[in-house]
């Protein structure tokens, strides 16, 4: 069986990763397309990676005195994933 898991995974080809990825980016962007305002969007299974918060935010230009509004994304990476980076950085600079 592990022979066989080899195989499958060296078979794995460029246009294979093209479509994987764009399936992703698709999901992603529907997700945050569809989100409710200030609710958060896992990224990775279970949030593994973080999470991305959909908020809405007003603001009033001193220029032409319209206000406008526009939604922002803020992403809270987890905590392991924090760790590693951190470790990473801690290699870096010893």
């Amino acid at each position: 069986m592990k022979n066989t898991q080899k195989q499958n995974n060296s078979q794995i080809t460029q246009k294979d990763l093209k479509q994987a990825y764009s399936l992703v980016t698709n999901d992603l962007f529907n997700s945050l397309v569809k989100a409710k305002t200030n609710t958060s969007i896992p990224v990775g299974t279970y949030g593994f990676i973080g999470s991305l918060t959909k908020t809405e935010h007003k603001m009033k230009s001193g220029l032409d005195k319209q206000t406008y509004v526009f939604y922002k994304m803020r992403f809270r990476m987890s905590s392991k994933l924090k760790q590693e980076l951190n470790k990473i950085l801690e290699k870096k600079y010893r």
